[in-house]
């Protein structure tokens, strides 16, 4: 007999230094619930979830104002979206990550 069926599985987390669009690969296999960002050490820095994500695909126009985003005038293409991810592309994963309070 194992405790194995009573203990939940350790949470998925991100390296800091992992790239940007591995880390948005990683994050939609987990249905997109925010992960942990740890640095080399396993301590916790924040999250990265569909928030940042969509702060890094979004102009900054469409992120003032609170918890929502404003997206009536936002009229980008899928390639823009793209392009704009590609843009941060080797950018670690730490720099966007939300700040662990």
């Amino acid at each position: 007999m194992t405790c194995a069926p009573y203990i939940a599985p350790a949470p998925a987390v991100l390296g800091c230094d992992e790239p940007v669009p591995q880390a948005v690969r990683r994050l939609a296999a987990t249905h997109f619930q925010p992960l942990a960002v740890v640095d080399g050490d396993g301590r916790l820095l924040g999250l990265f979830g569909p928030r940042e994500v969509a702060a890094l695909l979004l102009p900054v126009g469409a992120r003032l104002g609170g918890d929502g985003f404003a997206l009536g005038f936002v009229s980008e293409t899928p390639e823009a979206l793209r392009e704009r991810l590609g843009a941060v592309a080797a950018e670690p994963v730490g720099k966007y990550a939300t700040a662990h309070r």
